[in-house]
């Protein structure tokens, strides 16, 4: 018996393998117990309801703001009229974050895509959030150096 050589082989790949496409079979994804699922499932609605909160909150704070603007022609103060608007942003993106969460819990074949839909809803909302937080400390420096000059000054 004789070892095989390269002339031995077949010059082609069989039909069957070298038509199948792999492209379109599904990626194995991450299984997560039933407590971890019941876990997310939790998070998603609460997540839900709160950001609901939030952007009914919004809503208001911006029908107050346009009453004002009809009332009086102006805002009284006008960085009042962009807080509607970040607590409809960040209502809207933690229930999307929420729907994302609870779609972990009940799409088994689609957890670790639903997960980082999720992550990135929350992603948002704290780049958002540490945006706010670095202006407010801005406006904050600019203000204290400015009241330590007049003061100094008189």
């Amino acid at each position: 018996m004789s070892v095989p050589t390269a002339d031995d082989l077949p010059a082609e790949v069989p039909e069957p393998i070298a038509n199948l496409d792999l492209s379109d079979l599904p990626k194995p994804e991450f299984q997560f117990t039933p407590a971890q699922e019941r876990l997310m499932d939790e998070l998603g609605r609460k997540m839900g309801l709160v950001g609901l909160v939030g952007m009914v909150l919004g809503a208001l704070m911006l029908l107050a703001v346009l009453g004002d603007v009809a009332n009086r022609g102006m805002v009284a103060i006008g960085a009042l009229s962009v807080v509607p608007v970040v607590f409809l942003l960040v209502g809207a993106w933690t229930r999307a974050a929420g729907r994302e969460f609870h779609a972990v819990a009940n799409n088994p074949q689609r957890e670790v895509t639903h997960l980082m839909g999720a992550l990135e809803y929350q992603a948002r909302i704290f780049r958002f959030a540490s945006w706010v937080l670095f202006g407010l400390l801005a406006v904050t420096l600019v203000f204290g150096v400015f009241s330590l000059v007049v003061t100094r000054a008189n």
